[in-house]
């Protein structure tokens, strides 16, 4: 086994919102917003705005980094 070591995060990544639900998401015709924007280690508050009213956020939503839970990268709103 391996052992994980917890090390500064700080790095640009894509930020997500959705105006779908999920199974649509997933075809990839639900897509209200799309940047990446800086992620550090701790707490992090992004402020949108956009046009419609999103159901869906999302960090990494298309899972470009290596995560061992990517099921929780969207959540509902």
């Amino acid at each position: 086994m391996f052992n994980e070591e917890k090390i500064p995060f700080d790095q640009q990544i894509g930020i997500a919102l959705f105006f779908a639900d999920l199974d649509i998401i997933q075809r990839g015709n639900a897509l209200l917003y799309l940047q990446k924007h800086r992620i550090v280690s701790g707490a992090n508050t992004i402020e949108l705005t956009v046009k419609d009213l999103p159901k869906f956020a999302g960090i990494d939503p298309f899972v470009k980094l290596v995560d061992k839970k990517a099921a929780d990268n969207i959540k509902s709103l």
